[in-house]
């Protein structure tokens, strides 16, 4: 059930939602392909879904229902929450306006809120940003670690169940500029801005059982996996049926490729010696065998071509071989100007 809205706020996970109505059987965002709504069965559902988030340790703040709002339960539709302020969102439906009431009453004490105008509107939708998925716009992934569906609750997790989305697009979140001091002896102060990559996805299917034979790739994170990983994750091509295989067989010979006569197996090559213009970047405040070996592959060789970088070389070389702001932190600059006369 869609009615939570939860963020990081104070550095402690909060959630806030709403008690069903009881006209919820009367909700606009039912499907009519759904049928009837089952009140009863709703409430068990959403107070199971509000126990599992209370056992994870999430503040959970639940409002009071409103008999005249069938689809006040929905409180993710009231309220976009991004970069610490939260928009009040206008919905496109009048009659769900009076909704917003509430959710922004629960949501001022934690962060300045804007409230969208007239003739602005904005409804809920299945559209989530998450840390960087390791795919393609236009891909679908599946997500199958899933606590809840439905009436189920996993332990920890629901067999079989899994959750199907398109990606949209690849985001970069809002920057966040942090200051780091060190008191050593060699003491040292710098100012760094970070955005966070991410990943723009709509769901679009939610399985209740049978994700493993779907055949659809599940969704891994970009920056915390290998490739290797990555194509793990891919689906794998179902075997060839038994008819396939003797119809493969089948076929004449005629259609055979001839076979590429064997070709001479090449001379063992010697490897090439160090050139003698490249520098002992090991002598680099910080820098070893392996790191040395990773400058090279990016085509670093000399003091030289560190001493003429700028900001924004640093800054693609962070990126490049996650450095992680050693270049800065140890005076590589610097020190490879010395070296380099």
């Amino acid at each position: 059930m869609r009615a939570f809205a939860c963020q990081r706020w104070m550095c402690t996970l909060r959630a806030i939602v709403r008690d069903i109505s009881e006209r919820f059987s009367d909700a606009v965002t039912m499907h009519a392909s759904q049928g009837d709504i089952n009140v009863s069965l709703a409430r068990t559902q959403h107070a199971a879904y509000v126990a599992a988030l209370r056992a994870l340790a999430v503040d959970v703040t639940v409002l009071a229902a409103d008999s005249d709002q069938p689809d006040c339960v929905f409180v993710e539709d009231q309220a976009v929450v991004a970069g610490g302020m939260g928009l009040i969102t206008r919905s496109g439906n009048a009659g769900r306006r009076a909704e917003a009431v509430a959710v922004a009453s629960a949501l001022d004490p934690f962060m300045p809120l804007n409230h969208m105008a007239a003739p602005a509107t904005l409804d809920g939708g299945d559209v989530l940003r998450v840390e960087k998925l390791a795919a393609d716009a236009g891909e679908t992934v599946q997500f199958n670690d899933i606590l809840m569906v439905g009436g189920t609750v996993g332990t920890p997790l629901v067999t079989g169940a899994g959750v199907q989305a398109e990606i949209i697009d690849q985001i970069k979140g809002e920057k966040v500029i942090h200051f780091v001091k060190r008191r050593r002896k060699h003491g040292s102060k710098r100012t760094k801005g970070h955005r966070q990559q991410l990943t723009l996805l709509r769901v679009t299917e939610i399985l209740e059982k049978g994700a493993e034979k779907s055949g659809v790739r599940a969704a891994v994170g970009a920056g915390s996996v290998s490739a290797a990983a990555v194509a793990a994750a891919a689906p794998k091509k179902a075997k060839p049926t038994k008819a396939e295989k003797t119809a493969k067989a089948a076929k004449p010979a005629a259609e055979a490729k001839p076979k590429p006569a064997p070709k001479p197996k090449p001379a063992a090559k010697s490897k090439p010696a160090k050139s003698e213009a490249s520098d002992d970047l090991k002598k680099l405040s910080g820098v070893g065998p392996a790191l040395e070996k990773k400058l090279h592959a990016a085509g670093v060789t000399t003091f030289a071509q560190i001493a003429g970088w700028n900001a924004d070389d640093v800054a693609a070389m962070d990126e490049k071989l996650s450095f992680k702001g050693r270049i800065e932190r140890e005076g590589w600059i610097a020190q490879a100007k010395k070296l380099a006369k």
